[in-house]
C-alpha cells in the first residue's frame, strides 16, 4: 500500500503512525489531499472541497471507474475520516460497511 499526501509524503507500506502524521497537517490548504492506494485502480482518497468551508470530499475506487464511490454524508468531520482511513489501512471492513457510499458516474476519455 502507498500513502500520498499533497505531493509531499510518499510512504510505501505505511503504518498507522504515518497516517497520523499525514492527518496532523491535513485541511490547511485547498490543494490538500490524502490517498491510500493498493494500485492505480484501488484506493481511498480525501480532499478539501472547492471552498475551504465546503467540507471534505471522500471517495474510493475498487478496480475500475465503474466502481467509484463517494461518501454519502454532507457533514463529515476529520475524526471520522481518520477512522475510515485507519480501517482501510488495517484491512478491516469498517470503512466500507459502516459508512454510506453512493456510486459516482465517471466518464472515461473514450466516452
Amino acid at each position: 500500500m502507498l500513502l500520498e499526501k499533497s505531493d509531499t509524503i510518499y510512504i510505501q507500506n505505511p503504518k498507522l503512525s504515518d497516517l497520523e502524521l499525514a492527518f496532523q497537517s491535513f485541511g490547511t490548504d485547498l490543494d490538500d489531499f490524502i490517498i491510500l492506494s493498493h494500485d492505480n485502480f484501488n484506493y481511498l482518497q480525501v480532499a478539501i472541497g472547492e471552498e475551504m468551508d465546503a467540507g471534505f470530499i471522500v471517495e474510493y475506487q475498487s478496480g475500475s471507474l465503474e466502481e467509484h464511490f463517494e461518501i454519502d454524508e454532507l457533514e463529515i468531520d476529520e475524526n471520522k475520516i481518520f477512522a475510515i482511513f485507519s480501517s482501510y489501512l488495517e484491512g478491516s471492513f469498517y470503512w466500507n460497511q459502516e459508512i454510506k457510499w453512493k456510486k459516482m458516474e465517471l466518464k472515461t476519455d473514450e466516452e
